[in-house]
């Protein structure tokens, strides 16, 4: 209809005609193909995205690994072609989501640091904080000192033993070698595997620092759990060669060590090696998770039981069952501190002589007690 108005207008010769026709065919061209390009504006109307976000992640951990940009990779360029927006605003909500992904994996692996629920962000690497150990009691006021002028009406006073707590943040890194001859239809299907091994080595590792860190210089500078227990001699000991097993009983007597900071168990929570969940399990008084019922189970990730209504956890960080070595801590998380100076952060550089790509996963972190020698005691092998 279009057409044939065009050509029987009078005043407008068939030159004109065809040249208006043409500019708007073009036109009209244009947008057909451009809408076809876009495959999210008819596919889904959902509210879905149009990309999930495993492939998100994928594309930048890809692009990470080629050293290159999202949309440089074949698949990334897919993805922002199915995406249809604006390619750099969208790329850097893309890395954004990868560091955030990254630190949830990490966290969806860890057992022992989550238990420390009290968190400081620091704006330093060395971060001091003030604390007061004892606060003392106030003072019962006869009635007869009520009007009193010699300042007995308001009671003793009492100074403030105030004290300086340093903690500082240590750097934790994961590294990767990728060669140069690795083109990306061979790196696509490693990607998965590739970040599984990162957060899985740095959860290990985290894990492992809070649990049983030794506090040296360098290879392992945060004092972990057992060793702060055990500094504190607040500890006790089960006899391999006498088959010693770790039961209720021995868990009871662990708790005792911790004095004041024991009395709640509710507060408190109990990590053991598998060798003595195995004990816990052969031993009647112990209530598994089946017998305390399913609202306590999901309390705490790795939670298997209750010993005298504190949650039981088993960690894999514990050394080999050996002479001096820890198999159980029973700890009250209100006494620890967990820092954080940076998250996890994801960088990848070349090495030219060796031909090969090396991808690094590194955070900093800090772990400390807060009132020192106080709520943690462990359980320790003796041959």
């Amino acid at each position: 209809a279009e057409v044939e108005s065009r050509f029987l207008e009078k005043e407008k010769n068939l030159s004109e005609a065809l040249d208006g026709l043409r500019s708007e065919l073009k036109e009209k061209a244009d947008e057909l193909a451009a809408i076809q390009r876009n495959k999210m504006t008819f596919e889904d109307r959902s509210g879905k995205p149009a990309v999930s976000e495993n492939d998100v992640v994928s594309a930048v951990m890809l692009s990470k690994m080629l050293g290159r940009r999202v949309q440089d990779t074949r698949f990334g360029a897919g993805l922002i072609e199915k995406a249809g927006a604006h390619v750099d605003p969208m790329t850097q909500d893309w890395e954004q989501q990868f560091s955030t992904r990254i630190e949830n994996d990490i966290r969806q692996r860890l057992v022992v640091e989550p238990l420390i629920t009290r968190r400081l962000a620091m704006q330093a690497p060395t971060f001091h904080f003030p604390i007061n150990p004892e606060a003392g009691y106030a003072s019962w006021i006869a009635s007869t000192a009520f009007r009193s002028t010699d300042g007995s009406s308001t009671g003793t006073a009492a100074d403030h033993t105030l004290t300086d707590k340093t903690i500082v943040a240590h750097k934790l890194a994961a590294k990767e070698y990728l060669g140069y001859e690795e083109e990306e239809d061979t790196l696509l299907p490693l990607v998965q595997i590739v970040r599984e091994a990162v957060g899985r080595r740095v959860s290990k590792s985290v894990d492992k620092a809070v649990l049983r860190g030794t506090a040296t210089a360098g290879s392992d500078p945060i004092t972990g759990l057992v060793k702060l227990a055990a500094d504190a001699s607040a500890l006790t000991t089960l006899d391999i060669s006498n088959n010693d097993k770790f039961t209720v009983l021995a868990a009871q007597a662990l708790r005792r060590k911790l004095g004041v900071w024991g009395l709640d168990p509710s507060e408190l929570i109990y990590v053991v090696s598998q060798e003595c969940y195995y004990d816990l399990l052969e031993d009647n008084d112990f209530r598994t998770v089946d017998m305390v019922g399913a609202n306590y189970a999901t309390i705490l990730k790795g939670q298997i039981g209750m010993i005298n209504g504190s949650p039981v956890i088993v960690s894999g960080e514990f050394e080999a069952k050996a002479d001096a070595k820890a198999g159980a801590i029973v700890i009250n998380p209100s006494n620890f501190l967990v820092g954080t100076l940076r998250g996890v952060m994801v960088e990848r550089d070349r090495n030219i002589e060796d031909q090969k790509n090396i991808l690094v996963a590194s955070l900093r972190m800090a772990f400390t007690d807060i009132i020192s020698s106080k709520g943690v005691a462990v359980q320790k092998w003796q041959a």
